[in-house]
């Protein structure tokens, strides 16, 4: 079908989180200068964590410039700390006109 169109999106990334009272920079709107230490640090300390999305979409072009489009989204958050283990899921269905699509990324 020539006016189909599919696109999937795969993002994984491993990261340290915060804990309460603790600043290892995962959250952007605690005060930098009350971090946990200046010197012998590295990329993924705090609590292990693991992200992974997958975003798949169809669009289906009607007419010039004018799709419907189907997305479903599935996120894994998968937490040293089994209390911030989640499973979401995102079912969207849109109607679009002579703009591009926005691409939610987080």
């Amino acid at each position: 079908i020539p006016r189909l169109f599919f696109r999937t999106k795969l993002i994984h990334a491993r990261y340290g989180s915060d804990t309460p009272g603790s600043n290892w920079g995962q959250n952007v709107f605690l005060n930098n200068s009350d971090f946990e230490r200046e010197l012998g640090n590295n990329i993924g300390q705090g609590v292990s964590t693991r992200l992974s999305l997958v975003d798949f979409t169809a669009s289906f072009q009607i007419r010039h410039n004018v799709f419907i489009d189907f997305s479903q989204i599935f996120r894994r958050l998968d937490s040293a700390l089994d209390e911030r283990d989640r499973n979401t899921s995102y079912t969207s269905v849109a109607f679009r006109w002579n703009i591009p699509r926005r691409a939610y990324t987080f």
